[in-house]
């Protein structure tokens, strides 16, 4: 989301600034990219769970895809 403050063109409101080709998901309370931590095949399934790591803060995060 973007903030907006009173009195700003569109052109000054205030974005996120994104690496490309960064598809790692962000730390919600430092706002850099999370560490890949692991991966793990969840049985009887098509899925893999991803678990991602702060370097900063040790916040985990756990992302559910598709294991090829």
């Amino acid at each position: 989301m973007y903030r907006r403050q009173e009195n700003t063109t569109r052109s000054q409101m205030r974005k996120p600034v994104v690496a490309q080709n960064d598809n790692r998901p962000t730390c919600p309370s430092c706002r850099k990219p999370l560490a890949f931590k692991g991966k793990r095949s969840l049985p009887h399934t098509e899925l893999a769970e991803i678990i991602y790591r702060c370097a900063t803060c040790d916040l985990e995060t756990r992302r559910m895809v598709k294991d090829h």
